[in-house]
């Protein structure tokens, strides 16, 4: 994130709308990923996205590169448009990771709006990998 935008985020409520407006006229990538899978799922269903989950780990170091390159991409955030993405601490939800036969971290998993799986991947990607993940469950929805 870059100055501006961390500024503009600590500085209270309205800074969410706020920093929104600014990433789009600075370069400021920022994915609004949601805590629950639940209510994520719940969303879904109601307005038809997909799911796109982010199994990860504050000290993981693949997950640390991916934070700080992949998911800063431009490329990355215009690819995940239309889902609503969902980041899972692993050390949180580790029955859910085994619900789903996940035994890496990262891993990322896409649902459809009636929670069925379509896509489940495990270890790090480069942006390009990733773009091709999502595309790939938007176009196997």
């Amino acid at each position: 994130m870059n100055a501006r935008c961390s500024r503009i985020a600590r500085s209270g409520t309205l800074a969410l709308l706020a920093c929104c407006t600014v990433a789009a006229s600075t370069g400021c990538r920022q994915i609004l990923w949601q805590p629950s899978i639940s209510t994520a799922q719940r969303q879904a269903a109601s307005d038809g996205r997909l799911v796109l989950v982010y199994y990860w780990s504050l000290f993981n170091n693949d997950c640390a590169r991916m934070d700080r390159t992949v998911f800063k991409s431009k490329e990355v955030t215009d690819t995940m448009a239309g889902t609503i993405p969902v980041r899972l601490d692993a050390g949180l939800h580790k029955a859910w990771a085994r619900e789903h036969g996940i035994h890496r971290i990262p891993s990322f998993a896409i649902f459809g709006p009636d929670g069925r799986l379509i896509s489940l991947r495990q270890g790090a990607m480069s942006d390009s990998q990733f773009r091709g993940f999502v595309v790939s469950g938007k176009l196997n929805r």
